[in-house]
């Protein structure tokens, strides 16, 4: 049976938008949060596996929460997302992985990240396990000491995607290298491309560049998608849900990229308007 493994870190987020740009030593006001989600799971794993839920595929994030109601309740949204939760694991005695994240008048976002654990973190068996017998497998920005473990712990047959992030701490050279020799799949933006080491000739590259356009790269080929873009206020996990789109599509057996790309971008856009529809009423 096909499954996906999404790695990375967890992260339990609470969303505003500011009426004002934020400045020392003043109070900027909040006008907008959605208080249907506060907080909200987050986190790159979080979001592609939820994607591909979502389409009807098995799907597990592999991550780690803390013992807190925080985390307790970051397995109970995901569970309810239909993801598979046995890969989450607790961090006994300690706080979850906190963001706040601040969406400012000119839509910029101010992230501020609580990681907590300061490379702690451990593959346990049942994270092994999920590894070892996962289908498809996508590594998102996550604790950099254990992505060679994570590559190692794949069978041959998995297909790896790569989610990739402009973090030189998650990703140093040596493990952008290994990864993308490895990866079937690759999700960037424009600024992180160059980021990408060596890769094989029949290699995806999906590259979003800015709000409406989207280069899919296979080989020497490529093909740009246009797309229509939305007025959303917020746009967190929106590549992380297009790449588990897109990976969702690949699992039930859809063999043409851009049809999957397009699926991707379908789930991203459900996202978007889920949260535009909230924040509406």
């Amino acid at each position: 049976m096909k499954s996906l493994a999404a790695t990375g870190y967890a992260s339990v987020d609470y969303v505003v938008g500011l009426a004002g740009r934020i400045a020392g030593d003043r109070t900027t006001l909040i006008n907008r949060r959605d208080s249907n989600a506060w907080p909200r799971a987050g986190g790159c794993p979080a979001y592609v596996a939820m994607a591909a839920a979502s389409a009807g595929q098995k799907a597990h994030a592999v991550c780690w929460v803390g013992d807190d109601e925080a985390g307790l309740g970051y397995r109970r949204e995901l569970m309810s997302k239909c993801v598979g939760i046995e890969g989450i694991a607790t961090m006994a005695g300690r706080a979850s992985p906190t963001a706040v994240l601040a969406y400012q008048p000119d839509q910029s976002c101010a992230c501020l990240f609580d990681p907590v654990f300061s490379g702690e973190e451990t593959l346990n068996a049942p994270q092994r396990n999920i590894l070892r017998h996962a289908s498809h497998i996508c590594i998102t920005v996550g604790p950099p000491h254990l992505i060679r473990e994570i590559l190692d712990s794949r069978s041959d047959q998995s297909r790896l995607y790569w989610v990739l992030k402009h973090d030189l701490h998650a990703y140093p050279s040596d493990l952008r290298n290994a990864i993308s020799g490895q990866a079937d799949v690759i999700f960037c933006n424009a600024s992180e491309r160059d980021l990408i080491g060596r890769i094989s000739g029949n290699t995806i590259i999906v590259q979003t560049r800015g709000e409406n356009h989207i280069i899919l790269q296979i080989g020497d080929h490529q093909s740009g998608m246009r797309i229509s873009p939305l007025r959303a206020h917020d746009t967190t996990g929106a590549g992380d849900t297009l790449a588990g789109g897109f990976i969702a599509a690949e699992m039930a057996a859809i063999a043409d990229p851009a049809q999957a790309l397009r699926l991707g971008v379908q789930s991203a856009r459900n996202l978007l308007e889920r949260r535009m529809g909230r924040c509406a009423k």
